[in-house]
């Protein structure tokens, strides 16, 4: 073959190579192009959880543990029970008054002696108690009243009364005290109970002076119990 057929050749083949390139590029369809959709957060359920906190159930001893109960004013300080059965009931309830009242004196002589800083009055006359239920048939006792001291200290109580529009009281608050209150049931149980008294709403209570007589009490009960 010569070389002018050769080119020819080459030629026709760079034509034919052209056409079919140009050929596919007409037909081709043309490309797509679709939004990708940004990925969504996943949506966990939310789970609560409920604490069911059972109710609380508050024991007040006589001088623990109750901010809340501890300005009642018909506060139950102590209680002995079951200190006679039936049988000597007369005679125990009898021994227990007569003993309860001259022990209680002591506070009023001996004050300091008694560990009580407060001064105290003792009266033979008792409050009635609100929990009687008719089965007390017999019952005896003292209070051991507290009285007034002048410190110059007012309580919060007595800083922030507001005089008006309040009436005027004809005398001063009480001071408080403890009763020591001896029961003979109609069961023949003889019971002690030591609970305030000569309270009013202006009253400051003086805990620490009801606590140093219920702890004297102890002893003397314990006491009693060996005669």
């Amino acid at each position: 073959m010569t070389s002018w057929t050769r080119a020819n050749v080459n030629i026709l083949l760079l034509l034919a190579c052209f056409v079919g390139s140009s050929f596919a590029f007409v037909v081709s369809p043309p490309l797509t192009y679709s939004r990708v959709s940004e990925p969504t957060s996943l949506s966990l359920p939310h789970s609560t959880t409920t604490i069911n906190s059972s109710s609380n159930t508050r024991l007040y001893f006589f001088f623990g543990g109750g901010n809340d109960d501890s300005q009642s004013k018909d506060k139950e300080l102590a209680f002995y029970p079951k200190l006679a059965t039936s049988a000597n009931a007369d005679v125990k309830f009898e021994s227990l008054a007569t003993f309860i009242s001259t022990w209680a004196q002591k506070f009023e002589d001996d004050r300091k002696g008694m560990g009580l800083t407060t001064p105290v009055k003792i009266k033979s006359t008792l409050e009635e108690e609100a929990e009687d239920d008719g089965t007390v048939v017999e019952q005896a006792g003292v209070r051991i009243v507290f009285q007034p001291t002048k410190t110059g200290y007012k309580s919060k109580k007595e800083e922030n009364k507001k005089e008006d529009g309040e009436k005027k009281k004809k005398g001063p608050p009480k001071e408080g005290g403890v009763q020591l209150r001896v029961i003979k049931l109609d069961s023949g149980e003889v019971q002690l109970k030591a609970r305030r008294c000569d309270i009013d709403e202006d009253t400051t209570i003086k805990e620490m002076s009801e606590e140093a007589i219920v702890h004297e009490l102890k002893e003397a009960v314990d006491a009693w119990k060996k005669q």
